[in-house]
């Protein structure tokens, strides 16, 4: 379903719900659609702010200037550090996400699992170091 389906389906939502693949293929396909080049396999060991954008140092020594610089690194993230100028180590909350696939077909073979199928919902409970108890975040697909 896309979001103008699911918003014209559930009118009043503020929010949408997906998998994360999802959205990393619809930045990915922008991206490129938009001219940018996608390289793998490249660890990043500079950026340098230029006047008229960025240049990107890779550790095999190979520079690439750019229009602009995206990162997307992760809690690990060494450009984070690079930007920062000094080092800085995540931060440990304490809070946990754990994620686990599952087939629908397979649940729905399940009494017990099945209406996570046939009446999909998604639940959030918010506020400062509250939690809903021991939690599995179901992402099916």
């Amino acid at each position: 379903m896309s979001f103008a389906e699911s918003s014209a389906k559930y009118p009043g939502t503020f929010y949408w719900d997906f998998h994360r693949a999802n959205l990393h293929g619809c930045l990915l396909d922008r991206a490129v659609e938009l001219g940018a080049e996608v390289r793998c396999n490249s660890r990043v060991a500079d950026v340098r702010i230029l006047g008229n954008g960025a240049s990107v140092v890779l550790a095999s020594g190979e520079e690439i200037r750019c229009d602009l610089a995206v990162g997307a690194d992760g809690i690990n993230s060494r450009l984070r550090e690079i930007m920062l100028g000094r080092e800085e180590p995540p931060t440990p909350t304490g809070d946990l996400a754990y994620r686990l696939l599952l087939k629908a077909s397979e649940m729905m073979k399940d009494p017990e699992l099945r209406g996570f199928v046939t009446d999909p919902q998604v639940n959030y409970w918010l506020g400062p170091d509250m939690h809903a108890g021991k939690i599995l975040n179901f992402n099916l697909l």
